[in-house]
């Protein structure tokens, strides 16, 4: 009777243990199954496991469920560990083809947060069969195409961009074909670009494809504009009256782009000076001393 007790109780304790040791990984569980009744916290110590579980519930047939499982996936991505982001990035990867036009674009605008060594051969392979026109948020993928260079996907890249596909498509197709350095890509992108003045519409609508193509020609573009003291823009601080120079703005969209760059962005994106005018005359001047410099390629 003694031994069968002893027994018990080891058993117990050893089952105890073992759910300690298991607890996030049943925390993940209880925030997949309930959401906001639980709540999920990343542990490095157990990333791997929960990616095991993620893997399994991103089948799941509620809609909520898998959107968990992507934002997870994402928050486990930004682990310093590469095995771990790349497997997160494939999860990310798998969910543009959700089933849910909304989860399939959130997956795929989240890929943009990652660097070009966190996608694997897999996770690229599974890309490149995303590129086809039943793809949701397809001008996003065609982008990512170019991102992490699907050199074998120029020809189907060149499809997107045929008269049967709409705008937002076909000029997706030739940024994507200009980052993987197709130079009539380029030359298209640049001159559509060019017929635009510089102002407001410029500088947010088209600008940023430019900075996305990463190739010397763009941003030497770019640059040029940097050099113009055109005020036709509206600043971004609602406490600022009037127009301001639209070069402000390029500033920006060359720091995160430019290797060994003069200034850094801070955690929103914008400057840290409180000095614009004297940023903008210490870039224009790093510019004019580095004319060759080399441009930052494996951030979206």
């Amino acid at each position: 009777m003694q031994k069968n007790i002893f027994l018990f109780f080891t058993l117990l304790f050893s089952y105890s243990a073992l759910w300690a040791q298991q607890r996030p990984a049943t925390s993940l569980l209880r925030y997949l199954e309930e959401g906001g009744k639980a709540v999920y916290q990343v542990e490095e110590a157990r990333a791997q496991s929960d990616l095991d579980v993620l893997e399994r519930y991103a089948q799941d047939t509620l809609l909520e469920v898998r959107g968990r499982v992507y934002e997870v996936a994402r928050q486990l991505g930004q682990l310093p560990e590469e095995s771990l982001r790349q497997q997160a990035v494939e999860l990310l990867v798998q969910g543009i083809g959700d089933e849910d036009g909304g989860l399939s674009g959130y997956c795929s605008r989240s890929l943009c947060y990652f660097a070009l060594p966190d996608f694997s051969a897999k996770a690229k392979t599974t890309l490149a069969g995303y590129l086809n026109p039943e793809t949701a948020h397809l001008s996003q993928v065609l982008r990512l195409a170019g991102f992490v260079q699907l050199q074998e996907q120029t020809t189907t890249l060149r499809l997107f961009t045929g008269e049967a596909y709409s705008g937002s498509i076909r000029w997706s197709a030739y940024l994507a074909l200009a980052r993987l350095g197709d130079a009539q890509a380029l030359a298209f992108c640049l001159r559509t670009v060019q017929r635009y003045p510089l102002n407001d519409d410029l500088v947010y609508d088209l600008l940023p494809d430019l900075v996305y193509v990463r190739q010397k020609a763009a941003s030497d573009y770019l640059v040029s504009l940097l050099q113009r003291d055109e005020t036709n823009c509206e600043s971004a601080d609602a406490e600022t009256s009037g127009k301001i120079p639209c070069a402000y703005r390029l500033i920006e969209y060359l720091a995160p782009i430019v290797e060994h760059y003069p200034l850094h962005p801070g955690p929103s994106g914008d400057l840290a000076t409180d000095n614009y005018p004297a940023a903008l005359q210490e870039v224009r001047a790093w510019f004019t001393a580095h004319p060759e410099y080399e441009l930052v390629e494996e951030r979206y």
